[in-house]
């Protein structure tokens, strides 16, 4: 019998998981393991006669977000009934780090690094403890994405927990990154999706932003599917937006970016 794909996802019920879930799910050949706090217990779905959670597409939660839950996660795996594994991290918090007043904030930041601790665990430190198992346990082909953001490169100060962060996360990425194991990072612009608009509730109206260049998310999922069937071991990064005649890179330079901030998330 022919090995299927595994392709799991950590996220699966926000906005991009469930387009990744749309893109992947319909393939016969494909089974989608997703990762949700709001799911059952990995431990529900494990098969008592082999030990190991059962191969079709289900979504489950790990017990508690730590190194040994993601171990425990991976070891239940057979990947003996696949012949590729992707792993894709959609969990993260993008933090706009300024008051309502203007002012640069650094939030819950208890080791005094100038990173929101919840940043760096959610998306530097679960993306590790993820993809380290799963390449030492799996022999065949593996694909690991994360998304960044597109003024990452910028490093704007309102956001600098955030990329802050993703520059740790690429340096280990690019050292793991190899002839079997592909390490991919999608910069992306604005998706539209409740999500956003809740944490920008005003966007729309205070600043001249065009929701016809913000990303939907089934858009996103195609495309990512798209590069990963093309590109295989190594490391990878690239930019996905939609062309905009209004959109000018200053925008991400603090000088410009703090008062459209703050007019994105308070109304005049």
């Amino acid at each position: 019998m022919k090995k299927k794909k595994l392709v799991i996802i950590a996220g699966i019920t926000g906005a991009i998981g469930t387009a990744l879930l749309e893109q992947y799910g319909s393939k016969k050949n494909t089974v989608v393991l997703g990762i949700s706090r709001r799911a059952r217990k990995v431990e529900d779905f494990i098969n008592q006669r082999t030990g190991k959670i059962y191969a079709e597409t289900l979504i489950c939660s790990l017990s508690l977000i730590s190194k040994e839950c993601c171990e425990k996660f991976v070891s239940l795996i057979d990947f003996e009934k696949f012949s590729e594994i992707t792993y894709i991290h959609c969990i993260g918090t993008y933090l706009f780090e300024i008051d309502k007043d203007g002012h640069f904030i650094v939030s819950n930041d208890k080791d005094k690094d100038g990173i929101n601790d919840e940043c760096m665990m959610l998306s530097c430190n679960l993306f590790q403890w993820m993809t380290k198992p799963l390449i030492t346990r799996t022999k065949n082909h593996l694909a690991c994405v994360i998304f960044g953001g597109l003024p990452d490169k910028h490093r704007p100060r309102i956001i600098q927990s955030w990329w802050k962060t993703m520059i740790l996360v690429e340096e280990y990425m690019k050292n793991i990154a190899d002839e079997r194991v592909g390490m991919h990072v999608f910069n992306i612009s604005s998706v539209l999706c409740p999500h956003e608009l809740m944490t920008r509730p005003y966007v729309f109206v205070n600043t001249e932003a065009d929701p016809q260049a913000w990303l939907l998310p089934s858009q996103l999922a195609r495309l990512v599917r798209q590069k990963l069937r093309k590109n295989k071991g190594g490391y990878y990064k690239s930019d996905i937006f939609n062309p905009w005649s209004g959109f000018f890179e200053e925008f991400y330079l603090d000088e410009h970016m703090v008062p459209i901030k703050l007019a994105e998330v308070q109304k005049k």
